[in-house]
This record gives structure tokens, C-alpha cells and sequence, in this order.
């Protein structure tokens, strides 16, 4: 059985900034750094509720090269790092924000 580390507010503020800013997300960053992935994000969910660090938002704009009519049988692909997520161009722009919401 390991040593439990108990790591205090600033602590926990230098480990979430470095996530941030290491472009990994934060599975990969804690099995990089040896902590328990659940710690880490309840750490972070109580610094944005207490404000002592900004929520950040990994979404970037995008602009197609052109626009064209879309048929209802086309996919669209939504695709981060190594997954790949292919969806009908119908699908209820509502519920795909809120999908996307979850997932991050």
C-alpha cells in the first residue's frame, strides 16, 4: 500500500495549470504525474467553484472551406486526437452541444 500525499490549495492549482498548458488531457497528465484521475478532477471542480482558477474552454472555432448544401444522408465527423466520431448531419444541433458539453 502506497503513502497517501496530501497536497495543499496551491499545490493542486500549479498541477491543474499544468495540465492545462501541457496540451494533454487530464487522464493522460495524471497517469503521466501518478495521480488518481477522480482526485485530480474533484481538486479541480472545487478550485472553479471556489473561483481560485478559471474554467477553460478547449473548444476552437472553425470555419469550412466552403459552404455547400448538405444532404440529409452525409456524417458529420467530429474527431480529437485519436477519436473519431461520425454523426448524421440531422442530428439536433441542442443535443450535440450537449454531448459535447459531457464530454469534456
Amino acid at each position: 500500500m502506497s503513502k497517501r500525499t496530501y497536497r495543499s490549495k496551491s499545490e493542486w492549482r500549479k498541477l491543474i495549470e499544468q495540465q492545462a498548458q501541457s496540451g494533454l488531457s487530464g487522464l493522460e497528465f495524471c497517469q503521466q504525474q501518478g495521480l488518481l484521475a477522480k482526485t485530480f478532477y474533484r481538486h479541480r471542480k472545487l478550485l472553479r467553484q471556489q473561483n481560485l482558477i478559471p474554467v477553460r474552454h478547449s473548444f476552437v472555432q472553425v470555419q469550412p472551406k466552403a459552404i455547400s448544401p448538405v444532404s440529409s444522408d452525409q456524417a458529420v465527423i467530429l474527431q480529437h486526437r485519436e477519436s473519431r466520431v461520425s454523426i448524421p448531419s440531422s442530428t439536433d444541433p441542442v443535443w450535440l452541444a450537449q454531448l459535447m458539453n459531457t464530454l469534456r
